[in-house]
Parts: structure tokens; C-alpha cells; sequence
């Protein structure tokens, strides 16, 4: 980093992109209004985060979140894979993530989730409570996990969800699948409408 006031804006796996500090990150999700749909009932707004464009999924969610006074629960997806994340000999660290409870930005910079960090810090800085969570199943299962366990009342996908890879259509990734699943409205995220230098 440039320096103590400077932030690097990366997508949730890290990818290095322009700077913007958290409160131009808080300030840009005003551009993002979305509605929640209808059948949103109380509950967080749950975020894919990690893969795509997950700036806007953030940005989208962020909106939502602080127009309507709910919490933000940011799914790392960036941590998907064959073993569960929350698996290593470090012991109970009080540092250490586990799948039962969401964490903060300290935490996901010591797991080398900057990204994930500069969002959660940005979320503070809107007055959003936020906090982040690493699945324990990729796609479908581990967002279904995440509404179900963080008391979800929607979930924001990137724009790419829109489209799905196949990929992600394997994993379970596709919004009408998801959205019958869980029973609760998905949104996905438009495309970015800022500057990317914010």
C-alpha cells in the first residue's frame, strides 16, 4: 500500500485494482438502490462476494442494507473449495474464523482476505453492521447455509449471475434455482454505473 490512508480496491479473492477508501466505497453504494423485491421479510441482506464482480454485488448490498436497516453478511466465496476453511492445526485462536459465527475485518486481513476487509470497513463506515463468512460448501450449498444460518432475508449475486458460467451452473449458482431453494428473494447486482476509481 501506498500508505496508511491509502486502500487498495480489490474484488473479494484479492485482485489488486484502483484505490478507494472505505468511505468512497460507502459513499458510491448510493448510485446502487435496488428494491428488495417482494417476500423480503426481516433478516440480513446476504452477499456473494469473491467471484465476478463482486464490487457491485457489495456496492448493491450495501444499498440495501443501509436504506432499509439491516445487517450485511459478505460470503467469501474466494474460500470455496475441497476442504472447509475453517480446517487447520492453529487451535482456538480467538483470531481464528469458524462457520459459526461471522467475522470482522481484523480477521479477514490475518486470512489474507484484504478485499473482504476494505468491504466490511466500508460497510462501518455507512453505519452498516457487517460481518464476514467463509462457506463450508461451494456454490448453492455454502449460500444457502449462509441465509439460513445469518438469519438471511435475501441474497445479492454479482452481475455475472445473470449469465451463469458453467461452472457455476454446476455448482448451483443460477438465481432462480437459488431463489426457489431458499425461498427468499436473490437480486443480482446491475453492472457498475461509477468510475472505477472509486
Amino acid at each position: 500500500m501506498a500508505g496508511k490512508d491509502a486502500w487498495t480496491r480489490t474484488s473479494g479473492s484479492g485482485a489488486p485494482g484502483s484505490t478507494a477508501p472505505p468511505s468512497q466505497l460507502a459513499a458510491a453504494s448510493e448510485a446502487f438502490a435496488p428494491d428488495a423485491g417482494p417476500g423480503a421479510g426481516p433478516g440480513s441482506v446476504v452477499v456473494a462476494i469473491g467471484r465476478g464482480s463482486d464490487r457491485a454485488a457489495f456496492l448493491t448490498g450495501l444499498a440495501i442494507a443501509r436504506r432499509e436497516g439491516r445487517d450485511l453478511v459478505l460470503v467469501d466465496r474466494s474460500a470455496e473449495g475441497f476442504a472447509s476453511p475453517y480446517t487447520d492445526l492453529r487451535g482456538d485462536d480467538a483470531y481464528r474464523p469458524t462457520a459459526e459465527r461471522l467475522f470482522g475485518s481484523e480477521i479477514a486481513r490475518a486470512e489474507g482476505r484484504e478485499g473482504t476487509a476494505i468491504y466490511l470497513e466500508a460497510a462501518s463506515a455507512a453505519g452498516v453492521t457487517a460481518g464476514g463468512w467463509f462457506p463450508t460448501h461451494a456454490g448453492y450449498g455454502g449460500l444457502a447455509e449462509a441465509v439460513r444460518r445469518f438469519s438471511g432475508a435475501l441474497l445479492v449475486l454479482p452481475p455475472e449471475a445473470a449469465h451463469p458460467s458453467l461452472a457455476e451452473r454446476i455448482r448451483g449458482v443460477v438465481p432462480d434455482r437459488i431463489q426457489a431453494g431458499i425461498g427468499r428473494p436473490v437480486v443480482v447486482a446491475a453492472p457498475e454505473r461509477i468510475p472505477a476509481a472509486v
